[in-house]
């Protein structure tokens, strides 16, 4: 495990390059990630984070969860997802297309396990259809470090919209002057 951990930081360093974060911002959201539960035998909204970092050269939407039964921050026990402003329009293509083979998808009673695309984020990120049951069908966004695929985030049909919504703002800077720092001195 120190392995990966090890592996997982030096990743980090090396996409980030000599990137500063000049400012982390939260958002506030609907947006919620989705898991399994076990215990329930169904996917679950989990408590979801959303942050913009503004680095030196360039701008990332930072979306976060906890796991269940994970307790603190250790970081193979927290599921990320970072979008790059720049490629916010590979993404709602990719969101877009979902949607329609969602529709499709429960139209024909189809169960999917199909990838969808691959864009650029601070990593890759895979998107895939995934399908629980003919008529639920995830939008699973899976983050690709360069060893393995990591921290597949699941989206039912209105979170994909809230995701694709919430992209639209962050590429019209629309967080830009929500720092609340600036008025606690």
């Amino acid at each position: 495990m120190n392995k990966f951990i090890t592996l997982w930081v030096l990743s980090f360093l090396f996409l980030t390059g000599c990137a500063t974060l000049e400012s982390k911002v939260r958002v506030t959201s609907n947006l919620r990630i989705y898991e399994f539960n076990d215990l329930s035998s169904q996917y679950m909204a989990r408590p979801t984070f959303v942050s913009v970092l503004n680095y030196s050269n360039k701008k990332l939407l930072h979306v976060s969860t906890n796991e269940y039964g994970k307790v603190g921050y250790e970081p193979e026990k927290v599921n990320h997802i970072y979008f790059s402003q720049s490629n916010v329009d590979k993404y709602i293509t990719l969101i877009d297309k979902y949607l329609n083979w969602e529709s499709i998808a429960i139209e024909r009673n189809d169960l999917l396990d199909k990838q969808i695309g691959e864009a650029e984020g601070h990593h890759p990120l895979l998107f895939t259809l995934y399908s629980s049951n003919a008529k639920n069908h995830y939008l699973v966004i899976t983050t690709n470090t360069g060893v393995v695929n990591m921290w597949p985030t699941y989206f039912p049909r209105q979170e994909a919209l809230n995701l694709r919504i919430l992209l639209l703002n962050f590429k019209a800077n629309k967080f830009d002057n929500i720092d609340a720092n600036e008025f606690y001195h």
